[in-house]
């Protein structure tokens, strides 16, 4: 006799049937990585795996990087642009640099975009607006932090809003040298992000800790104003 399976027993079917595929499936990718963690070989093709890189790997990595974009037509021509469209006498913020990399002083200037009438509040009063910091390329091969903090100066920091309850300064490209080769550490294979810290001060982190301290409108409590930092990163997964 045929026999009709019921909705009960077709769900169980259905169930049994993924548990042991995915059983299947368990077992396939198990032998797969074993397989290939067999014959893997060493993913970087500098140095070897486990011993760190002395002074000939590094020159090596050096000599392999290459210029992929430009920092003067993406970010310093821009911010030229902005000053030139605006005027700086009607520009509720100003372009300023704060200092300039070592490897190439004069091909990597440091530049900030700062909201004017920095610290005191538009109607006089002696109290300081609270202070925000908008910080892009830290690792150079992000991309979009760079442009996203280009993007914020060109279409929302002149707005009324933004400068009249914040004082702003917007740093779009901390890493100018990584940027330009597209890489995440710069120039002396040191990751800027892991440099904010005592001894492990890099040119990168360095001079913006003193742009920033330089700007504290109350020195003596100068963390005390300063109520976000905005580092714009993205993934590269």
């Amino acid at each position: 006799l045929h026999h009709c399976v019921t909705p009960q027993e077709h769900t169980m079917l259905l169930d049994t049937t993924t548990i042991s595929a995915f059983f299947l499936f368990l077992i396939a990718a198990h032998w797969t990585m074993t397989t290939a963690t067999d014959e893997l070989k060493p993913y970087y093709p500098i140095g070897k795996p486990g011993v760190p890189w002395g002074e000939a790997e590094k020159e090596e990595w050096k000599a392999q990087t290459k210029k992929q974009r430009s920092y003067e037509d993406d970010v310093l021509k821009m911010l030229r642009e902005e000053v030139e469209k605006n005027g700086n006498d009607d520009n509720p913020w100003e372009v300023l640099s704060y200092g300039s990399l070592p490897v190439d002083a004069q091909r990597y200037p440091l530049m900030a975009c700062k909201s004017k009438n920095w610290p005191k509040l538009e109607d006089g009063e002696s109290a300081t607006k609270p202070c925000v910091l908008v910080t892009g390329g830290t690792h150079g091969y992000e991309r979009s932090g760079v442009h996203g903090a280009l993007l914020f100066i060109k279409q929302e920091m002149a707005k009324p809003f933004y400068t009249k309850h914040f004082n702003i300064v917007v740093c779009p490209c901390l890493s100018p040298w990584a940027y330009e080769h597209n890489q995440r550490w710069q120039s002396d294979l040191q990751d800027p992000n892991r440099s904010f810290q005592p001894d492990k001060w890099l040119p990168e982190s360095e001079q913006l800790r003193e742009f920033v301290k330089s700007l504290s409108p109350i020195k003596q409590e100068s963390a005390n104003n300063w109520i976000c930092h905005l580092d714009l990163h993205e993934t590269t997964d």
